[in-house]
């Protein structure tokens, strides 16, 4: 049985938990920034942190990164060839919280 993949409920009205577990996508030319957080940084503590952050290109896994709980919850991809037309989204993986997937 393939994980459940957590959503926000409300795009426009983030919660405080999703603010958190949502990884958000920022683009600088062929750079591809992934973080888990917005205005609240997830924690990357013993009990509590982000295990991977993943990237997809038009539905396909470009990298998969595995953090350290002494990492920030964020991530850094290069994709080559990306183009206006390409379609990108992640998903963070928390170890308290699940799979969470970009708006």
């Amino acid at each position: 049985m393939a994980p459940l993949i957590k959503t926000a409920v409300d795009k426009n009205n983030l919660t405080d938990s999703e603010r958190k577990h949502i990884p958000f996508i920022t683009i600088s030319e062929n750079t591809v920034t992934v973080s888990c957080g917005d205005g609240i940084t997830h924690p990357m503590e013993d009990d509590h942190w982000i295990i991977f952050i993943e990237l997809f290109k038009n539905g396909e896994s470009v990298e998969k990164i595995t953090l350290k709980k002494t990492d920030e919850p964020k991530a850094v991809f290069t994709v080559s060839n990306l183009t206006d037309t390409d379609t990108l989204s992640a998903h963070a993986f928390c170890n308290l919280h699940g799979i969470w997937e970009s708006l």
